[in-house]
């Protein structure tokens, strides 16, 4: 029998990725797989499910480049306006189905270094609804992703994002800045970089 799912996730999937150059950077690949494989792949891995991954740019090549599973797709029509309405339009989806976990991690597509064993450190913190944001912090004492919202973090999440006007490709991270009691930090082993350059991307594939 399948353990059931201690977690719902987000997948950020939508940016433009202008950084990277001519190739979406989201299946431009890393190894034998394409960098939003990588992720989509850990997730399951670690029984991670409902998962939502919003799509935006270059959605019609990013779909035809990964294996999916059963993860559930969402467009972002305006990706340029800012990750935060990719935000809205996951948690939105996901209350649209008929049983979510709780706890929801957002994760962000471009960091295929994503490990299973990092997921488990931040589910193996303890539910406080007091607390309802948390936040990991890898070797280099940086808050990073994914963070996990607990099912009030969720909801205030939705509303602080429907009112927010501006800095919104800033992503939750203000939110957090507004309402730092609400927050945990969980130390995470290793390391979880973003791939926004090729550069970057090389770096990891030569690690």
């Amino acid at each position: 029998m399948t353990a059931p799912s201690r977690a719902a996730a987000v997948v950020l999937a939508a940016g433009l990725g202008t950084r990277f150059g001519e190739t979406p950077k989201l299946i431009a690949p890393l190894g034998a797989r394409p960098v939003l494989q990588h992720v989509l792949d850990t997730l399951h891995e670690a029984g991670i499910s409902p998962i939502v991954v919003v799509l935006g740019h270059a959605s019609a090549d990013v779909e035809a480049r990964i294996a999916w599973r059963d993860e559930v797709r969402v467009m972002n029509q305006h990706p340029e306006r800012g990750v935060l309405r990719s935000v809205l339009l996951g948690l939105r989806r996901l209350d649209q189905m008929w049983s979510v976990p709780e706890r929801t991690l957002i994760v962000l597509g471009d960091q295929p270094r994503l490990g299973a064993h990092q997921l488990a450190s931040i589910l193996a913190s303890a539910v406080d609804e007091e607390k309802p944001f948390v936040v990991p912090r890898y070797v280099d004492g940086q808050p990073g992703n994914p963070v996990l919202l607990e099912a009030t973090g969720r909801v205030v999440a939705q509303q602080f994002v429907v009112h927010t006007r501006k800095d919104t490709d800033r992503g939750l991270s203000q939110l957090f800045n507004k309402f730092p009691d609400a927050v945990r930090f969980v130390d995470v082993p290793g390391v979880n970089p973003d791939v926004d350059t090729r550069d970057e991307l090389a770096a990891l594939d030569a690690s």
